[in-house]
This record gives C-alpha cells, sequence and structure tokens, in this order.
C-alpha cells in the first residue's frame, strides 16, 4: 500500500464500528454524486441524436429553426390555455394535430424530462447523505482526537514539557485539531465525488467515443500530475508552517503572561522584534510554497482550455468524416472535460486534506510518545507502605533546554533524607 494512502487510513485510527459505517455510506453516496454528471452527458447525448433522428425522418428537408416552428405554434402561451380551459377558445391553430417529426421530438423531450427528474432526485439524496455522513464521522473522531491529545499531554514527564512550551501546545489543541477536522469531514468527501466523476467520465468517453478520447487524454497526466504536487506540497508546508506558527504562537503567550515586567524593563522592543522575526520564518514558508502552486494552477488551466480546442477541432473532422455523430460528440464533452475540469476545481479540498496530514504528524507524534517516567503506566511495584533512606550525594543536574550549563546547588553538601526527618551535612 502506497505510503501516502497508510497515513490517510491512519487519520481514522479513532473511528469505532459506527464511524466505519458511516465513512462507508459516505463514500458510496460521494460516488453516486460524482457518477451523476457523466450519466447526465450521455442521456443529454442520446436525446440530441433523438432530435436529429426525428428532423431527419420529417417529410421535405428542414433546417432547425424552421422545424422547430410547428413545435412553437402548438404551444399556447398561458392566456391562451386559460380560455381553452373554459371552453372559449378562438384560436384555431391550437386544435391543429402535430406532425410526425413534432410528435417525436415532444415524445422524446418528455421522456427525457422524466429521466432528467429523477436523476436529480437522486443526486439530492446523495449529496445530503453525503454530506451528513462525512460530518458526523468527523465529529465523532474529532472529539475522541481531542480527549487523547489532552490526555496526552498530561501524561507526558516534566523533560518534555520543558522543552514544549505552553503557546505551542495551546496552537497544537486548537489550530491543528482545526485542521484535522476540516480535512477528514466532508471535504474528503468532496475529493471522492469529483475523482469519481474523473474515472467515470474517462471510461464514458472511451465507451462512447475512444478515438475523440483518446485525443484528449495525453492532457490528462499533465493534470493529474500537477494536481498531485499541489496536493503534495500541500502537505509538506502544512508541517512546516504549523511548526513555525506556533513558536509564535507560544513567544506571544509568554509576553502577555508577563506583559507587565516587559513594560517596567521597557522590554517592548525587544519582544515585538522577537514575535516579527518569527513570523518572518512563517511568512516565507508560505509565500515559497504560493509560489509554486501559482505555477502549478496555470498548468492546469492551459491544459483544460487547451482540450476544449483540440476537443472542437477534431470532433469537426469526425462528424464529416462519419466516424460519430453529433450527440457522441456531447457524451465526450460533457463526461470527458468534465471529468478533467473537476480535478483543478477539487484544488482546495486536496489542500484541506493534505494541510490535515501535515497537522496530523505533529499530533499523532505527542499521543504516540511514551514518556520515561509514565505516570499512567500499570506495570511496576506496587509497595503498600514506602518507608525508606534517600541520600543527595554532591548532586549536579541539567535542565533540558538548557544541557550545557549545569546548576551544582548541591555541590558540597550530603543531604539525608529519613522516614519524617533530615540531615544536611557539609
Amino acid at each position: 500500500m502506497p505510503e501516502s494512502f497508510e497515513v490517510l487510513g491512519h487519520l481514522y485510527r479513532f473511528a469505532t464500528k459506527g464511524d466505519v459505517f458511516l465513512l462507508s455510506i459516505g463514500v458510496l453516496a460521494a460516488v453516486t454524486h460524482g457518477a451523476s454528471f457523466p450519466v447526465l452527458a450521455v442521456l443529454f447525448g442520446r436525446m440530441v441524436d433523438s432530435f436529429l433522428v426525428a428532423l431527419k425522418d420529417s417529410e421535405k428537408p428542414r433546417t432547425t429553426t424552421e422545424a422547430a416552428e410547428p413545435l412553437l405554434e402548438t404551444i399556447p402561451n398561458e392566456a391562451d390555455s386559460i380560455w381553452t380551459q373554459l371552453g372559449l377558445s378562438t384560436s384555431t391553430e391550437a386544435n391543429q394535430p402535430l406532425d410526425e417529426a413534432t410528435e417525436t421530438v415532444v415524445d422524446c423531450m418528455s421522456r427525457y424530462s422524466i429521466y432528467f427528474f429523477f436523476i436529480g432526485l437522486a443526486v439530492l439524496g446523495a449529496a445530503f447523505i453525503q454530506t451528513m455522513c462525512w460530518e458526523l464521522a468527523c465529529e465523532r473522531q474529532v472529539h475522541r482526537l481531542r480527549e487523547k491529545f489532552f490526555s496526552q499531554i498530561l501524561r507526558q514527564n516534566i523533560a518534555w514539557h520543558e522543552l514544549n512550551e505552553e503557546g505551542s501546545l495551546t496552537t497544537k489543541l486548537s489550530d491543528d485539531l482545526e485542521r484535522i477536522r476540516e480535512g477528514i469531514g466532508s471535504k474528503l468527501g468532496m475529493v471522492t465525488q469529483y475523482l469519481t466523476t474523473f474515472v467515470v467520465g474517462m471510461v464514458v468517453g472511451l465507451i462512447v467515443n475512444w478515438q475523440l478520447t483518446l485525443c484528449l487524454l495525453p492532457f490528462s497526466p499533465i493534470l493529474i500530475g500537477s494536481t498531485a504536487f499541489m496536493a503534495k506540497l500541500a502537505t509538506w508546508s502544512a508541517a512546516r508552517e504549523q511548526l513555525k506558527h506556533g513558536v509564535a504562537g507560544s513567544i506571544a503567550k509568554e509576553v502577555l503572561n508577563s506583559v507587565r515586567t516587559i513594560a517596567a524593563f521597557n522590554g517592548e522592543p525587544h519582544a515585538i522584534s522577537r514575535y516579527e522575526a518569527a513570523l518572518e520564518e512563517s511568512r516565507k514558508v508560505a509565500m515559497a510554497t504560493y509560489y509554486k502552486i501559482a505555477m502549478c494552477l496555470t498548468i492546469v488551466n492551459f491544459c483544460k482550455y487547451a482540450q476544449y480546442g483540440v476537443a472542437l477541432f477534431v470532433s469537426s473532422l469526425f462528424i464529416r468524416a462519419g466516424y460519430c455523430t453529433p450527440g457522441s460528440v456531447f457524451m465526450v464533452f460533457l463526461s470527458v472535460l468534465s471529468g478533467a475540469f473537476t480535478l483543478g476545481d477539487a484544488f482546495p479540498y486536496y489542500t484541506a486534506v493534505g494541510t490535515a496530514l501535515g497537522a496530523a504528524s505533529t499530533i499523532f507524534s505527542v499521543i504516540e510518545r511514551a514518556p520515561e517516567i509514565d505516570s499512567a503506566s500499570r506495570h511496576g511495584l506496587k509497595p503498600h507502605n514506602v518507608e525508606g533512606r534517600i541520600v543527595f550525594h554532591d548532586v549536579s543536574f541539567s535542565y533540558p533546554s538548557r544541557a550545557n550549563k549545569p546548576v551544582n546547588c548541591f555541590r558540597g553538601y550530603n543531604t539525608l533524607l529519613v522516614y519524617h526527618k533530615c540531615y544536611v551535612r557539609s
């Protein structure tokens, strides 16, 4: 299994059986929603061919405008329909029988209108179920993730808290978890929907008119590669941005908690310069990412509109040569090109998922860390009564954040701790 899919599945490690059931229903609804547009493209293409067949089978050769005039004349306006219901209509044209071609067109429109109506109902239900299931499963998991992350913070030993400042922990508890919530909720469902539209659109295009579809396929690797690179770039930059923002947040918290002392010693300029330096590092990372994303979006949009130009030119040649019908061209246009467009339209959702993966790396590093002194461990000896002798002899230690600066406060002293007693000797 690719590493990206393993990491994506790692986001759902706290999912219960109920969450898995909701996610399964949400994926099914997203696939149904995504496949609806290529299905509509097939129906629309067949409807166009039916119109053309009806016009071709008419009694005399007519242009499209002339063939549509009898149909327009037989449709009464609202006022005529009211007078007709009252039996007072003086119009003789409304009672004229429809010709064979017009009847065929009307029957075709009625039949396909019913198809479109029921597909619209199916899409409405699928979109509602998709959003509901993804959001419910997301909120349930994020709630458990917050509880687990907070309990793991309390579980860590003092040395770990010495190296991790309060501000960065609160930033992770709020911002990072919020980004995870955005990435594993309905936005991931939208990614599933758009990928389904792309895949089903390509399959429909190859079945309907493989020659025209093959002319458009060379653009697909460029679109997929650019989109995948943008998603990977968003994942990579999210972790670095969160690290830089955590440093800036810890500085702000430190300054605000000691604002009286800083003001008393006129330390505002130094505090501002520290905060600005931390924000500048974060800005450099973000701007470098956005420059690369802008170039990728330029390539994606160029390929999208280049596909339009190639499709229009090649389809005109195929229709003239008799290799395809106008209806099949509509099918390929609406299925293949719309599927390619979804790769670019889904970029904000790819970014949200990539950002969630980057933020999850910092969250799960805390959750998975086992402290050297584990207060929550159930292993080890559990004596009922503790009575012993503890001796501190010539003690020297250092803080984890300042390992090169030892503290020699007990150098030259021996301390004996006995039950209810304490002796100190130099």
